[in-house]
């Protein structure tokens, strides 16, 4: 028994030891080459869209995308199009801030959904407006993209994933 609580005690401190692999990775200046992801789709929004998009930034995250230059946005679809409740655990205390993210980006990140639920890290997509401009994928829960001021932008359906983030944001570069 005595045995088993020792491994059990050095198994607990090599896991809390243990650094998140995206703060010991330096992504910032990451492209294409460095990343495997497949389904991503480089597109443009029309100056209406454009538009409506700067505006959902100012009303609801209090941010001037022509200011920023570029922005990281992190969206959960709704969770009836979902296989799983992606909304759950949007209040947990382990689920992820930027500003602790922020950090290990080249970009800001704002995260927004489609249900309603209040969040401390995450904005309600109360007119749907992110919905409506940006791809649906339906078999992914979520999507992320990164787009610069004139409405370019790089979009991957699935998980956020910072060295991506920081990839989008460096090809992105390429269009100014």
């Amino acid at each position: 028994m005595r045995y088993l609580l020792v491994i059990v005690y050095l198994f607990s401190i090599n896991c809390i030891s243990q650094k998140n692999v995206d703060e010991e990775i330096d992504s910032k200046h990451f492209t294409f080459k460095d990343i495997h992801v497949n389904r991503l789709i480089i597109n443009e929004l029309n100056s209406e869209q454009l538009n409506l998009f700067k505006n959902y930034l100012k009303s609801n995250f209090k941010e001037d995308l022509d200011s920023l230059g570029y922005v990281t946005i992190v969206y959960l679809q709704p969770k009836k199009d979902c296989w799983y409740n992606n909304i759950a655990y949007i209040n947990n205390k382990n689920w992820f801030n930027p500003k602790n993210i922020e950090p290990y980006m080249n970009t800001r990140l704002l995260i927004s959904h489609f249900d309603k639920k209040k969040s401390k890290n995450s904005v309600w997509d109360r007119e749907q407006i992110l919905y409506n401009i940006f791809p649906k994928e339906p078999d992914a829960c979520d999507y992320m993209l990164t787009i610069n001021k004139k409405g370019v932008y790089i979009y991957k359906p699935g998980h956020f994933y910072i060295p991506y983030a920081n990839a989008f944001y460096n090809e992105l570069k390429v269009y100014e």
